[in-house]
C-alpha cells in the first residue's frame, strides 16, 4: 500500500504541478482583476467537468480488477462520459468560448488519466505531465522576456488548455487502443451509466464544488480582484492537498481488491493520516515564516496572510478526515459519505454569502474551514455507528 501511495502521489503530483504552475504563471503575469477572472473561469470549468464525470474516478477505482467484464465496463463508461463532455461543450461555445475551451480540455485530461490509473499505469500521467511542464516552462521563459508583449486573459486560457491536452496525450493513446475491446456490453444507455455511479457522483460533485464555490462566490459578490486574492492566499499550500487525495484513492483501491479479512488493516491508515498531517503542519509552518512569498505584490498582504493560515488549518483537518471517509467507502457505506458531503455543502452555501459580505474575502476562508470541520464530524459519527460492520469484515 505504501509503495502504491508513493507511486500514485508522484504521478498525481506531476500532473498537479503542471496545473498549479499554470496558476503561478497567471498570478505573476496577469493583473489582479485579470487573474481573478481567470481563476473564476477555471473554477466554473472544474465544477462543470465534475458534473459530467459524475464520480467516474471513484467508480472505476472501486471495481475489482479480477471481474471478467470490468475492463469493458470501465472503457464504456469513459466513452459515454466523453460523449457527454463533447455535447456539453457546444452550448458553452455560444455562452463563453474561454469557458468552453477550458471545460473540454480539463474533461478530456481527467477522463484519459482515469483509465491509465485504473490499469495501475501511473507513469502514463507522469510522461504527459513532464512534457506539459517542459511546454509551460518554455512558454513562461518566452513570455517573461517580453518577446510576445503583454499577456492577456485569452493567452492564459490557451496556455492552460494546451497543458491539459499535453498531459492527457499518453493516457489518451492508451485508452484509444483499448477501444478494440468489446465495449458493447458496457456501453448501455447513458442514463444507466450515470445512475450506477450515483453515490460516487454526488460525492465528487460536492467535493469539487466545495473547492471552487468560494472563488465563484467571491467573484460574484465581491468582484474578480477579491476572488484572485482568495486563490492567491492559498496557492502555495494547494500542493499539500495531494496527500489526502492520493491516500484516499489508494486506500479505496487497495481494499476493493483485498480479501475481506484484510480490511482490518485499514485501521493502520489512521496512524498514517496523523503522520502525514504532522508532516503537512511542519511544511505549513515553514512556508508561513517566509513572508517573501508575496513581496512586492499588488494584493492585500494582510488578507493573504490570514487566508494562508486558515487554509493551513483546513489541510490539517482534511488529512485526518480522509481516513473516516475512506473507511465508509470501504465497508460499502459510500451513500452515507455522499450524504455527509451534501449536508456540509448545503451548510456552506448558506454560510458563505453572509460571511463574505461581513468579513470580505477572509469570510470565504472561514466558511471553507467550517465546511471541513462539519464534514469530518459527520464522517466520524457515521463510522462509529457502523463500526460493527467494519469489525466483522
Amino acid at each position: 500500500m505504501v509503495k502504491s501511495f508513493i507511486i500514485n502521489t508522484i504521478s498525481r503530483g506531476l500532473g498537479f504541478f503542471c496545473k498549479w504552475f499554470v496558476n503561478i504563471i497567471a498570478v505573476k503575469l496577469l493583473l489582479p482583476e485579470a487573474f481573478g477572472e481567470f481563476i473564476f473561469l477555471m473554477s466554473v470549468s472544474y465544477v462543470l467537468s465534475a458534473l459530467v464525470s459524475f464520480g467516474l474516478e471513484l467508480y472505476c477505482f472501486s471495481r475489482k480488477k479480477e471481474e471478467g467484464d470490468s475492463d469493458a465496463i470501465v472503457t464504456g463508461a469513459i466513452l459515454s462520459t466523453l460523449i457527454v463532455s463533447l455535447i456539453a461543450t457546444l452550448p458553452l461555445l455560444f455562452l463563453e468560448w474561454k469557458l468552453a475551451v477550458l471545460f473540454l480540455s480539463i474533461s478530456v485530461c481527467n477522463l484519459s488519466v482515469i483509465y491509465s490509473k485504473y490499469l495501475g499505469l501511473y507513469h502514463y500521467e507522469s510522461y504527459g505531465a513532464i512534457s506539459a511542464a517542459i511546454v509551460l516552462l518554455a512558454s513562461y521563459i518566452i513570455i517573461s522576456s517580453d518577446f510576445l508583449g503583454e499577456v492577456n486573459l485569452g493567452d492564459m486560457v490557451y496556455l492552460s488548455s494546451i497543458s491539459f491536452v499535453v498531459i492527457s496525450i499518453p493516457s489518451l493513446y492508451l485508452y484509444l487502443k483499448s477501444l478494440s475491446l468489446d465495449c458493447r456490453t458496457s456501453f448501455y444507455s447513458i442514463v444507466d451509466v450515470y445512475r450506477e455511479r450515483r453515490d460516487f457522483g454526488f460525492h465528487e460533485v460536492v467535493s469539487v464544488a466545495t473547492q471552487h464555490v468560494f472563488v465563484i462566490s467571491a467573484a460574484l459578490l465581491l468582484g474578480a480582484v477579491e476572488a484572485g486574492t482568495f486563490r492567491y492566499g492559498q496557492l502555495y499550500l494547494v500542493p499539500l492537498m495531494l496527500i489526502p487525495a492520493s491516500l484516499s484513492q489508494i486506500v479505496i483501491r487497495q481494499i476493493s481488491v483485498s480479501e475481506s479479512g484484510n480490511l482490518k488493516r485499514h485501521h493502520y491508515t489512521l496512524a498514517a493520516c496523523f503522520s502525514l498531517g504532522l508532516v503537512a503542519l511542519c511544511w505549513i509552518i515553514y512556508l508561513g515564516c517566509t513572508s517573501y512569498l508575496w513581496h512586492e505584490s499588488n494584493y492585500d498582504i494582510e488578507s493573504l496572510s490570514i487566508i494562508f493560515w486558515m487554509y493551513a488549518l483546513v489541510l490539517c483537518v482534511q488529512v485526518v478526515n480522509v481516513f473516516w471517509g475512506s473507511a465508509l467507502t470501504a465497508i460499502g457505506l459510500q451513500g452515507k459519505r455522499a450524504k455527509a458531503s451534501v449536508y456540509a455543502f448545503i451548510m456552506t452555501l448558506m454560510l458563505t454569502p453572509p460571511l463574505l459580505l461581513s468579513f470580505g474575502v477572509v469570510g470565504a476562508s472561514l466558511a471553507l474551514l467550517l465546511h471541513y470541520v462539519v464534514l469530518f464530524a459527520q464522517n466520524l459519527i457515521n463510522y462509529e455507528k457502523s463500526k460493527s460492520l467494519y469489525s466483522r469484515a
